[in-house]
């Protein structure tokens, strides 16, 4: 089966946003076993919406159109689509009331073209929206490929599409009945180096397909099989690639990324940790902060962006910077072992370095130093260099994914 994706957006065109929305959609595409072959990025227009489908039905099986269904005037999808198909949009009654319904209770105006998010395709099946308030549509053509159409805000998209649509699509086409995919997840290792040995190891069995998807976090490998039947073989492999590369892995599941683990083994050794941050500015503690449960092992920590502060907040000796530099091993000791001392934690963290776009001491962007302290005195240290091309926030949180899996390797 073929199926084509289509965002609509302006914004899209103009790099203003990342089309997360179509690699999500794909990959949900692949996994119920439909092809895509085309994928095609539109701005918010009636006539190019309508022109762009129109060459989709000719060669497609279904087609899903992601974006425009909001209330203003350059939302413009739905008009198009059924420009195309050459179909009347019709206004859902029970949606308008809860439209009407939802700003009336917000105390606030609804203004007429919000009327927009009630309508729907002739004929469609009509998707509900359990994130938003626009609807969407599963229609089901005679003359030509299905079309979908999805709202394009990414959680009212994905909420759309794991409530409604996923089991119209596979009740629609009888999918999902030989489709089996595992996905395991790594970190510490590169994705050339790990999808060499999973490619090596997958060889023996290749109705099995592998691919990887580097994230933030971590290295995604996902094996997928198109026949029910191999799901011992899935699970040989999978145990071949654990222990094969079991200092680097982390989980089958996404959801459990670093943080996730660092503060599930802290809770499990009932232990607690603390930071002190300067070139990522408190970013470390956010991130451990928004697994939850971190309550029960962070109690506080601290951001020293300048020098004099590191000083009065950490006590660090002002010889130690004048000597050593901020972007040094000792002052990463000293932070981490004096953030440590004073919220009489497990485990303090420190963080000192470059982001950039300058130099600071000589030098260059990227240059970082990390390290841990750990209640038994004993202090790991780490300089870490970074790609001086990336911006300071992706240092940042390269140099935050590189302590929370040092971390993970020390408490695993």
């Amino acid at each position: 089966m073929q199926g084509e994706i289509i965002t609509v957006g302006t914004e899209l065109l103009l790099g203003k946003i990342n089309n997360t929305n179509a690699t999500y959609l794909a990959r949900q595409m692949a996994d119920l076993g439909i092809d895509t072959h085309y994928q095609t990025v539109i701005g918010d227009n009636i006539n190019r919406i309508s022109e762009t489908l129109k060459k989709s039905l000719n060669r497609a099986d279904i087609v899903i159109l992601c974006g425009g269904l909001g209330p203003t005037t350059d939302d413009q999808t739905k008009e198009g689509v059924a420009k195309a198909l050459n179909v009347r949009l019709l206004t859902d009654a029970s949606q308008m009331a809860k439209i009407t319904n939802y700003f009336d209770k917000q105390k606030r105006v609804m203004v007429d073209t919000n009327r927009k998010q009630a309508e729907y395709l002739d004929g469609a099946m009509i998707l509900q929206n359990p994130a938003g308030l626009a609807i969407g549509d599963f229609y089901i053509n005679e003359n030509g490929a299905d079309v979908v159409v999805l709202p394009g805000p990414p959680v009212e998209m994905k909420a759309m599409f794991e409530t409604a649509l996923k089991s119209a699509l596979i009740k629609q086409y009888s999918l999902n009945t030989h489709i089996v995919s595992r996905s395991l997840y790594f970190a510490g290792i590169s994705e050339s180096e790990l999808m060499d040995g999973a490619e090596k190891i997958a060889m023996a069995t290749p109705l099995i397909s592998i691919g990887s998807y580097s994230q933030a976090h971590a290295i995604e490998i996902r094996l997928t099989a198109t026949n029910a039947s191999m799901n011992n073989e899935i699970t040989s492999i999978e145990r071949q690639l654990i222990n094969k590369y079991a200092n680097f892995y982390l989980s089958d599941d996404a959801k459990d990324n670093l943080a996730q683990l660092v503060v599930d083994k802290l809770k499990e050794h009932q232990q607690t940790i603390t930071a002190a941050e300067s070139l990522t500015a408190g970013l470390f503690q956010a991130t451990i902060c928004t697994i939850s449960g971190a309550s029960n092992v962070f109690n506080g920590g601290f951001v020293t962006y300048a020098n004099d502060v590191k000083e009065k907040i950490l006590g660090i000796d002002h010889s130690i910077i004048s000597e050593y530099g901020v972007v040094s091993e000792p002052v990463a000791i000293e932070m981490a072992e004096r953030s440590r001392q004073i919220m009489d934690a497990d485990y303090g963290v420190s963080f000192t370095g470059v982001a950039g776009p300058d130099s600071l001491e000589n030098q260059v962007p990227g240059t970082v130093w990390v390290g841990i302290s750990k209640k038994d005195g004993h202090t790991i240290t780490k300089q870490l260099s970074l790609p001086a091309t990336d911006d300071r926030q992706t240092i940042r949180e390269k140099s935050v994914w590189q302590v929370l899996y040092l971390l993970y390797l020390e408490l695993k």
